[in-house]
């Protein structure tokens, strides 16, 4: 039962003797270990936290190891005298190096020198000034917390590693990113506090307690701290004094109904009048506070017997915020575990230009969609869409054939389907309708006894189920939410002339020896190409490396060079190129003889086109699939048309590497010829002896497209900042010089 009594103090401090107190904080003890501080870590376990003896004599010099260099540092613990005004340190996620420089350097005037092997950062917030003499005490016991150490040397300190410092007793490491808070108690006992907090100290966190200046020091991120700050704030009152209470974590029952039925069932027992229940919902827990410390355990009981599982019969409703993935991709997952079908309902937006409108009830049923949009522009008249029963729109009309009309019909009304658009022209494709699925709504799972909503809006389920249920969900959500993990994929896009060396391609190339030290062998690349080519993994994490090794022997010309950063499991498009106007379809009247042409003109894209989506599993290796477009618009020379012809180079495969290694994808052959001719204006035109005064020239080229693929796994912040500013670097590099004039 994770429920502690706690009896409170029952003198009550002067604010006098409370800043007295404050004043010595963090002051070392030059007594035996029973005045060393205690800490409770979370699992009610105590443990010794370091501290400093000041009184006690300089010690002989110890040689700290740094780098292969021997330092004589004098083992000292006298502290310089630091007077003036109290100093307030409020320092939010700080590199440790420019927070030593801040504190040592600016506030205390000294000398330091820092480690540059240490990395990390720290959050500090004092809640107040503090004296200036603790600050040094302050800062040594945060370093502490990160595995760094203060070495004092002759007019400073140093500010090394843990590992590399002769610590006077165990340091205590925190995670990147802990924060230290110290909170004076007023009311009750720091070390009941302690005791209060231990099983409600989240893990990674820790609490240390300082018996004899009655304080609590917080350690752990900010949302611990908060969470730990906001319960001994509501403990600590002037009202708990002479009380006694004790907190109960609840698993099943609601904090408010279970302190209503404690409250009927020990209200009316004699000695039981200043008996109160408070319900905390934040933390899902129960106060209880009585004057009769003996009653305590009792009303543990029976609150341990209330505290039952439902009967699973009354459904409740229940929010449930996501906090990586899609509300609707985890409401869809939960249906299918659960046995739900979707409602088939789905509340959309309002398609782009129209307003909303209220029918009958007896129109629309339950389905109230948006209005879908209204069909392209056609070659016929006005066409007669249809208006659909019980939310699902109509068949657009067709447009006629008569003059430049405006084609298809209205899109219809959409409930969860919505309506199909109208054509244009017989053969144009509507564009109407779907205004329930292409707006933002809500999307519902159902079954016997069960509802799941996902709110696309606020990225959060909406669950209508029973208790028991909800746990199930619970858990399972714990293990779909998750961080998903980024991927940078590096890709060059480059053209190789295959010249003698390279007649066969660049695979037999690869495969001829040259190559050995380039390819890996044991990199464990699983290749499935969905159309032709050939995969190679190379050793070398750099493509210039692959690109120099070519560029030796035959000319190649890199297209492109993109990096995209994309998230596991979900695709990531990047397109550099022109939209050419392709000429589809004409149409001219066969009643007015005068009446103009009409082209429809459709726009293709060309240029380079990468679509990869990755794929990272437990063991670091990386799945991608991968599409490469390289499209061209060249001269139609089969046909009269006028017309260009898009030349295109495609790859699709489907390849596994390790993050950091280079795949090469190829295959691409591509024969051009062209002719020309030059020579002596007038004469190289003459017949029979034109031919000489000039020549004719055939230049036969044939070129393989080679793709480069590099993916990089960013695991963390600092992952993604190393990266940007590698690419920060790269472009740097490629800007001009700009010379000023004078």
């Amino acid at each position: 039962m994770l429920a502690l009594l706690v009896g409170c103090a029952q003198q009550r401090e002067s604010q006098a003797r409370i800043d007295e107190r404050f004043a010595k904080l963090m002051q070392s003890d030059a007594g035996t270990a029973g005045n060393q501080p205690t800490a409770l870590v979370p699992g009610g376990g105590t443990g010794a936290s370091s501290s400093v003896r000041r009184d006690e004599p300089p010690r002989r010099a110890a040689i700290v190891e740094r780098g292969g260099l021997r330092i004589q540092v004098p083992q000292t613990s006298t502290r310089p005298t630091l007077t003036g005004e109290n100093v307030e340190l409020n320092f939010p996620e700080t590199d440790i190096r420019e927070f030593s420089r801040a504190v040592l350097g600016d506030i205390l005037g000294l000398s330091y020198s820092v480690d540059p092997r240490i990395e990390g950062t720290v959050s500090i917030d004092t809640r107040g000034p503090i004296p200036r003499q603790d600050v040094l005490n302050v800062v040594e016991r945060v370093l502490q917390m990160h595995g760094v150490s203060l070495v004092p040397f002759p007019g400073g300190y140093q500010v090394v590693p843990a590992e590399a410092a002769l610590a006077n007793g165990p340091s205590m490491v925190g995670g990147i990113g802990t924060g230290v808070r110290i909170l004076p108690l007023r009311h009750i006992e720091a070390s009941k506090a302690a005791e209060l907090l231990a099983p409600l100290t989240p893990r990674g966190a820790l609490v240390s307690v300082e018996t004899k200046r009655n304080v609590l020091l917080l350690a752990g991120s900010r949302p611990q701290l908060d969470l730990l700050e906001a319960t001994v704030q509501a403990i600590d009152l002037d009202q708990l004094q002479g009380m006694s209470f004790a907190l109960k974590p609840l698993r099943y029952a609601s904090p408010a109904a279970l302190a209503e039925e404690l409250t009927s069932i020990f209200g009316s027992e004699e000695g039981t009048q200043d008996v109160r229940f408070v319900p905390v919902e934040r933390m899902n827990a129960l106060v209880i506070v009585t004057r009769n410390a003996g009653s305590i355990d009792r009303m543990l009981s029976w609150a341990e017997r209330l505290d039952q599982e439902g009967g699973g019969s009354d459904p409740e409703l229940f929010v449930y915020p996501i906090q990586n993935g899609r509300a609707a991709d985890l409401a869809t997952a939960l249906g299918q575990i659960f046995g739900a079908e979707p409602t088939g309902q789905q509340i959309g937006g309002v398609a782009p230009g129209l307003r909303s409108r209220q029918l009958a009830q007896s129109t629309l049923q339950r389905n109230q969609g948006g209005l879908g949009q209204g069909g392209g522009l056609g070659q016929g008249g006005l066409g007669q869409g249809g208006l659909g029963q019980n939310g699902l729109g109509g068949q657009g009309g067709q447009g006629g054939l008569g003059g430049g009309g405006l084609g298809g019909g209205l899109g219809g009304l959409g409930g969860g389907l919505g309506g199909q658009g109208g054509s244009g022209f017989g053969s144009g494709d509507g564009s109407g309708g779907a205004g329930g699925q292409n707006g933002s709504g809500f999307t519902a799972v159902s079954a016997p006894g069960l509802r799941i909503i996902a709110d696309d809006s606020r990225n959060a389920l909406i669950i209508q189920a029973t208790r028991q249920q909800f746990r199930r969900m619970e858990n399972a959500l714990r293990q779909l939410d998750t961080q998903p993990l980024q991927v940078l994929i590096e890709a060059t896009i480059a053209e190789v002339t295959l010249n003698d060396q390279l007649q066969y391609g660049l695979q037999w190339f690869f495969n001829s020896g040259n190559f050995t030290a380039l390819l890996s062998r044991t990199g464990g690349v699983d290749v499935q190409p969905a159309l032709p080519g050939f995969a190679a993994v190379f050793n070398t994490a750099d493509a210039r490396v692959v690109l120099s090794a070519l560029e030796a022997i035959t000319d190649v010309r890199v297209i492109s060079s993109p990096q995209v950063l994309a998230l596991t499991n979900e695709p990531a498009l990047l397109q550099v190129g022109d939209s050419v106007p392709v000429p589809v379809q004409q149409a001219v009247s066969v009643v007015n003889p005068d009446a103009p042409i009409v082209n429809s003109v459709q726009y293709v894209d060309t240029g380079v086109t990468l679509q990869v989506t990755p794929r990272v599993n437990e063991s670091g290796m990386v799945r991608m699939e991968v599409e490469q477009n390289v499209s061209d618009a060249a001269r139609t020379t089969s046909s009269d048309i006028n017309a260009p012809t898009i030349q295109q180079r495609r790859i699709a495969s489907t390849v596994a590497v390790k993050s950091g290694e280079t795949i090469g994808l190829g295959g691409l052959i591509r024969d051009s010829a062209s002719a020309g001719r030059d020579g002596v204006p007038y004469l190289s035109g003459l017949p029979v002896v034109g031919p000489l005064f000039g020549t004719r020239t055939t230049d036969i080229r044939r070129t393989e497209l080679l793709i480069l693929l590099r993916p990089r796994i960013v695991q963390t912040v600092q992952d993604a900042r190393d990266m940007t500013n590698e690419l920060r670097s790269k472009m740097q590099g490629l800007l001009p010089v700009v010379h000023r004039e004078p």
